[in-house]
């Protein structure tokens, strides 16, 4: 299933409030959508994501993996590994015309 982005207009107090309490606004605005076509009789499509992690989790996650590259467990990274899985231009750092910048047939 693809998404949508919209673009909602909320008072900076609001959006505030809803930090403050470290709620997840994108599955309260799902839940809600997803009442109201429940209240007008439409099949509402269930859609629960996890809520983001706290500062306390994304501190013992990063806690945790310097603790595993000090300890030397974590294993280092193999020069070469994935040698022509890629390429890169010959001209990459070439400089770009000025149609690039202006637009085709507007240069300076």
């Amino acid at each position: 299933m693809g998404e949508t982005t919209v673009h909602i207009e909320l008072p900076q107090e609001l959006v505030k409030q809803v930090q403050d309490a470290r709620l997840n606004l994108r599955q309260i605005m799902i839940d809600a959508l997803q009442e109201e076509l429940s209240q007008h009789g439409q099949s509402a499509f269930r859609v629960e994501f996890r809520p983001y992690p706290s500062d306390d989790e994304i501190e013992q996650v990063i806690k945790a993996s310097i603790a595993r590259m000090e300890s030397g467990v974590a294993g280092q990274r193999v020069l070469g590994l994935h040698a022509g899985s890629m390429w890169m231009s010959d001209d990459f750092d070439a400089e770009l015309p000025d149609e690039f910048w202006f637009g085709e047939g507007q240069a300076p």
